[in-house]
């Protein structure tokens, strides 16, 4: 994980990077809703989904796509901040 957070450059201020054994991630792809497949060079390409939990770790608000608009998943944000 150090390696791939200096290689993608991601600090450790906006950044929280988690793994998992296989079993455990699989089960969150599926209650996430993440589909992936590994390539013939071991890499994983998967989904683009920002998911949205409420403290309860219910998802309220799930985002698909490459370059969506923003302002759904920020109002969401926002409206979770002020409960």
């Amino acid at each position: 994980m150090k390696t791939y957070r200096t290689q993608h450059d991601l600090s450790r201020d906006n950044w929280t990077l988690l793994r998992g054994d296989s079993d455990g991630v699989l089960d969150l792809a599926a209650l996430l809703n993440v589909k992936f497949k590994k390539d013939a060079q071991g890499n994983f390409s998967h989904s683009n989904l920002i998911t949205l939990l409420n403290t309860e770790g219910e998802i309220v608000y799930q985002q698909t796509g490459l370059n969506p608009d923003d302002h759904d998943l920020i109002r969401r944000i926002e409206q979770l901040e002020a409960h």
